[in-house]
């Protein structure tokens, strides 16, 4: 069997080591994983948490955000928040609405959010909804189904649904402060009733006076003749 040359050996080993080196400098020049920390990034960053009890009577529609807070790898997080709901058109059509967020691990303590409403939003991880008031017109969005021409119809759909609600709500609002103001009309005039005593309410009893029948003529008497005596 025929030696290899030491040379041989040595061209191998060069041609080895050059083949690795894009390798190992590409290896090098990948960067780890970004870290993002969902709910405070974007459109989402001026946000804040209200539960249902604050918005129900509310004449705007709500945009709610169902996120994770946990600090990690969520592409998604970044993309919905920085990207999705921070487009120039979304924004402007979402500037007269109720925009909340909820952190997904406080689901349970928000009492009167619809349970099944967030635990549906929970499943997405990372979800948008677009809902009337009343919760009657509801639409949701994850990353998979964020775009942004489909998100545009469905804000015009609810916000149309939600001149509605608004004007329903303004009408019972209306009714109310007509009832008010028909309750306090009646109390004041209640209170402006005076029980007359004679005696006591000198002004009537003053008035009262000047009415009396004016006192009768005292007749003349007549003088004595022949027959009187």
């Amino acid at each position: 069997m025929a030696r290899i040359p030491a040379q041989a050996w040595k061209l191998v080993a060069t041609l080895f080591a050059l083949a690795c080196v894009p390798v190992l400098a590409g290896q090098a020049a990948t960067p780890p994983p970004e870290q993002y920390t969902p709910g405070v990034g974007g459109a989402v960053a001026s946000w804040t948490t209200q539960d249902y009890d604050q918005l129900k009577n509310s004449t705007q529609a709500i945009c709610l955000y169902v996120y994770l807070p946990t600090k990690g790898v969520f592409p998604e997080a970044k993309f919905i928040e920085n990207d999705f709901l921070s487009n120039a058109e979304v924004a402007a059509k979402l500037k007269n609405w109720r925009c909340v967020k909820i952190d997904a691990a406080k689901i349970n303590t928000m009492k009167h959010w619809p349970k099944d409403l967030l635990q549906r939003a929970k499943t997405g991880r990372f979800t948008v909804m677009l809902l009337s008031s009343d919760l009657v017109q509801q639409s949701s969005f994850t990353r998979a189904e964020a775009d942004p021409k489909r998100f545009v119809a469905s804000i015009d759909a609810t916000a149309k649904y939600q001149e509605k609600v608004k004007a329903a709500i303004e009408k019972r609002q209306e009714m109310e402060r007509e009832k008010e103001r028909k309750q306090n009309g009646e109390q004041q005039a209640d209170a402006g009733k005076r029980i007359e005593v004679p005696g006591l309410n000198t002004k009537k009893d003053e008035e009262n006076k000047d009415k009396k029948d004016p006192p009768k003529p005292v007749e003349p008497k007549r003088p004595s003749g022949p027959a009187d005596e």
